[in-house]
């Protein structure tokens, strides 16, 4: 009955949730220590090593302007080791140096896994609604859209930056998107394309060259227009 009577947001949330569910029911994990340990006998909380492996990881730094000014180091690793990694909270350490705490989630042997290591401040970008044009034709609205996007290199390196951005999506065949343009290409990510382009994410896998700021800042925009009839209201969805 829930899949005949509910919607598709709804039915998408359910499935996350019982996959999440399915991973970690009934998980039983045994953890041979290497040799004895001393503790003291005390009642507050102690933190034993278990174990400890070095894996190679791919970095990107991750932004999303808006939602936040802030670019974030993402590291994507596997895990090589011979032990199952439970979920729960993780201490992460950027350089030896404390980035932040971050949930993980449970990572069986040999699965790739991503976390997360703090802010980059020598990245900085701004988000811009750069020019809007309303009009009227034929009795529908017409509005078109154009963003820029700068962003700021401050580092003597080059990165490669994942912006992600979004732009309106419905499943309202009265409400038109279209004339979608961009100064750079989208990704070409097989999973973004199976899974969030056909819903209105947008995301660009790009290069900063070093010390490109001001004037000489990486530039990214794009446009799309609006079409839908004049006594439609666009507003936000509300459960």
């Amino acid at each position: 009955m829930i899949e005949l009577r509910a919607d598709k947001s709804r039915l998408r949330m359910i499935k996350e949730k019982a996959e999440v569910f399915a991973r970690n029911e009934g998980v039983s994990v045994v953890y041979n220590l290497s040799g004895r340990l001393t503790m003291p006998s005390r009642s507050d909380q102690q933190l034993v090593t278990i174990t400890s492996f070095e894996a190679d990881a791919d970095f990107v730094f991750v932004a999303t302007p808006l939602l936040t000014d802030y670019v974030y180091l993402q590291g994507q690793a596997a895990n090589n080791s011979n032990t199952l990694l439970l979920a729960g909270m993780a201490n992460m350490y950027r350089d030896g140096q404390f980035a932040g705490k971050g949930h993980l989630d449970m990572v069986p042997v040999g699965k790739n896994f991503t976390v997360g290591f703090g802010v980059e401040s020598r990245i900085q970008l701004t988000r811009e609604l750069e020019d809007k044009e309303k009009d009227s034709w034929l009795g529908n609205w017409v509005e078109n859209y154009k963003y820029r996007i700068a962003m700021n290199n401050y580092s003597d390196q080059k990165v490669k930056l994942r912006l992600m951005d979004r732009m309106p999506y419905s499943e309202d065949e009265n409400l038109g998107i279209s004339d979608f343009n961009t100064s750079y290409a989208l990704s070409g990510n097989s999973e973004y394309i199976r899974s969030a382009k056909g819903k209105g994410i947008l995301r660009w896998d790009l290069t900063l060259e070093p010390d490109t700021f001001d004037d000489s800042a990486t530039i990214v925009t794009y446009e799309y227009t609006l079409k839908y009839d004049n006594d439609m209201h666009i507003g936000a969805v509300t459960n």
